[in-house]
């Protein structure tokens, strides 16, 4: 679904929800932008699953139980992050969110190369025949993403929203993603804690140890923020962001002003660390409006700096 701002005319793709925060004027367009959202990974369908975009001839080859399918698109999702970006965006004149309305687990619109977007889930015979119809619409999805993006101003501020699971199981404890291991890897969502390690919130900047990417100046408050709320953060752990993942191009296209802050979910959604099952979840509306609120603080009370200082 895409809005009706001026700029957007030559896209049509239903994969893509696009919404802001620019009022009623028939004449504003994507130079008006000020703020851009980026949500690649929590769908925002009737089942929100994002099931539904996807085509009978690649859903028909999805031959798991039906609540083990379940929790492996579940889990995949970035939850809070669709209440995340809507809660910003009533509140931040100016903006403008784009959503992939597609499943991570399906086709990841996280990754700049097709081969690299579909998980592998995938029998060899049925990859054969879901495969061109995937790489079509990750192509699609991605070129209507640039176009967008061609057509804002370079002075935009970018803000990449994710979020991930509160630990990172420790090595062993669960098998790599496979047709094979399926009912296993999706299982062990539910292993205790003595398999994992908690996460802290991850600020990605660019790569380990690499220079500064992203808003340093967005960054610098958001972390003082977190220090006064006791929210422990790192720089680029667990992940980075390195060539063939979009927030890397993002970053590199416009130097210093693009944030990519992967937040655990327990920071949106209902649950601790001990508690929270990423099969299941529920999105705290309390959690979602203080998270809001700190990044709309962070961004009213900042100008980006290219930076190329150490993360």
């Amino acid at each position: 679904m895409l809005s009706s701002l001026r700029g957007l005319e030559s896209i049509d793709n239903d994969t893509l929800r696009v919404d802001h925060s620019l009022g009623s004027n028939p004449k504003a367009t994507l130079k008006d932008v000020r703020y851009l959202l980026l949500n690649p990974h929590d769908p925002s369908g009737k089942d929100q699953l994002g099931l539904e975009k996807f085509p009978d001839e690649v859903l028909k080859h999805l031959n798991y139980d039906s609540e083990t399918l379940k929790d492996y698109l579940h889990s995949g999702r970035d939850a809070g992050i669709n209440e995340l970006r809507n809660a910003i965006l009533r509140t931040l004149p100016g903006g403008l969110s784009i959503s992939v309305e597609l499943n991570r687990g399906i086709c990841n619109a996280n990754r700049d190369t097709g081969p690299a977007a579909i998980p592998n889930i995938w029998t060899p015979e049925a990859r054969a025949v879901v495969e061109p119809t995937l790489l079509k619409m990750h192509a699609t999805l991605l070129n209507d993403t640039d176009k967008i993006m061609a057509g804002v101003q370079k002075g935009i501020r970018i803000l990449c929203l994710h979020s991930m699971d509160p630990w990172t199981f420790k090595e062993g404890a669960r098998p790599a993603l496979s047709p094979e291991t399926f009912n296993a890897y999706v299982a062990a969502q539910g292993l205790g804690a003595e398999y994992k390690e908690p996460r802290l919130e991850d600020f990605i900047a660019g790569r380990k140890d690499g220079p500064m990417l992203a808003d340093a100046e967005f960054y610098r408050v958001m972390k003082q923020e977190f220090d006064a709320h006791k929210i422990p953060w790192a720089d680029n752990a667990p992940y980075d962001t390195e060539p063939g993942y979009p927030d890397w191009t993002y970053m590199n296209t416009f130097p210093g002003r693009v944030s990519a802050i992967d937040l655990n979910k327990t920071r949106l959604c209902q649950g601790g660390y001990s508690t929270f099952d990423p099969r299941n979840h529920v999105v705290d509306p309390v959690k979602v409006a203080f998270m809001a609120e700190l990044h709309r603080f962070a961004l009213r009370n900042t100008w980006p700096s290219q930076s190329t200082s150490k993360a």
